[in-house]
């Protein structure tokens, strides 16, 4: 099962590469091309945010995040998300294997990268002390 689920993951990342498709059209992708429809919003979700994390690992990120579903707030753990963590294992394989436009092409769909990225453009710099500096505020995801 979970072999299937990490195959399916790296067909998501390829998908994600290979296709000119805008961010809210990924879900419909991933349908469309029999990937698993328990974990296609999972996908959707935790792909950018863990490409962000491996390729920005300088930068403290929370490690909680606000889950926001039926008008109710539950505060969770990240690497107490099973599927989060099976991503981000077969994300820290996969990304050796890509070119820099590639990883950025992912990660620059999450909300954290974009933040961080008008931060280095705004303060003109892009160099590691900066990034250690970055204190990130919880995320919401909205189910």
């Amino acid at each position: 099962m979970q072999k299937d689920i990490e195959n399916e993951i790296k067909v998501a990342i390829d998908l994600m590469i290979e296709t000119e498709v805008d961010y809210d059209d990924l879900i419909e992708l991933f349908i469309d091309n029999d990937i698993n429809h328990e974990i296609v919003k999972d996908l959707f979700i935790f792909l950018p945010i863990v490409f962000c994390r491996v390729m920005l690992s300088q930068v403290n990120f929370p490690d909680t995040f606000i889950e926001m579903k039926d008008n109710n707030e539950t505060r969770k753990v990240f690497k107490s998300t099973p599927i989060y963590n099976l991503i981000y294992k077969t994300v820290e394989k996969q990304i050796k294997m890509l070119s820099g436009p590639d990883i950025i092409k992912i990660a620059g769909l999450s909300a954290e990268f974009n933040v961080i990225n008008d931060l280095l453009l705004k303060e003109g710099e892009n160099n590691e002390d900066l990034l250690k500096e970055i204190k990130l505020t919880e995320m919401i995801i909205n189910r």
